[in-house]
C-alpha cells in the first residue's frame, strides 16, 4: 500500500470514532442541564450517627466580653544580642609531591619497507601425453569342481565323562 492510502484508511477510522462519541458527549450535557442544584450532592440521606458537642453537660457562665484597646503597645522583649559567632575550621595548606623526572622515549627511526621483487616467469616444463586407458577383459567363467560322494564315518557310541570322575582332577 502506498503512503497516501495507508493515511486515508486512518483519517476515516479516527473520524468514525469522533462520529461514535458524539452521542456520549450529547446525553452527558443533558444529563448536566437536567442536574438539581442541592448542595449535599441531591438526594436526602439520613445520618446514621449522632454528635453530641463537647461540653454538652456544662451549663454557659456570663463572661466580661473583651475589650478592644484602639493601638496595642508592645511589650518590650529586651536588646537583641549579637549573632554568636561561627566555627570556621582552618584550611591547612597542603604541598602537592613535586613532580618527578619521568624518562622520555624518543622513537627512532625504523627503516621503510622495502619492495617485494616480482617472481620471473621460469620455463616450467608442460605434461607429457599420458596413455588412454585400456580395456581389462573381465575375468572367464570357469566351472565349479563337481562334489565328490565322501563318505561320513558312522557315529559311535563313545560314553562321556562324569563330573565326578573329573572332579579329581
Amino acid at each position: 500500500m502506498d503512503i497516501a492510502r495507508r493515511r486515508t484508511i486512518i483519517r476515516i477510522i479516527l473520524f468514525a470514532v469522533i462520529i461514535a462519541t458524539v452521542p456520549f458527549y450529547i446525553l452527558g450535557f443533558i444529563l448536566l442541564a437536567t442536574a438539581s442544584n442541592d448542595d449535599n450532592g441531591g438526594g436526602s440521606v439520613q445520618p446514621l450517627v449522632t454528635s453530641t458537642p463537647l461540653g454538652g453537660g456544662i451549663t454557659p457562665t456570663n463572661t466580661i466580653p473583651p475589650t478592644f484597646t484602639e493601638r496595642p503597645t508592645r511589650t518590650p522583649i529586651g536588646n537583641l544580642v549579637p549573632t554568636p559567632g561561627q566555627f570556621i575550621p582552618p584550611i591547612i595548606p597542603t604541598n602537592p609531591p613535586l613532580p618527578t623526572v619521568t624518562p622520555v622515549l624518543i622513537p627512532t627511526s625504523t627503516p621503510a619497507p622495502t619492495l617485494t621483487p616480482i617472481p620471473q616467469a621460469t620455463n616450467t616444463p608442460l605434461p607429457t601425453n599420458t596413455l588412454a586407458p585400456t580395456n581389462t577383459p573381465l575375468p572367464t567363467n570357469t566351472p565349479l569342481p563337481p562334489p565328490t560322494n565322501t563318505l561320513l564315518p558312522p557315529p559311535t557310541n563313545t560314553p562321556s565323562p562324569s563330573p565326578e570322575a573329573t572332579a579329581g582332577l
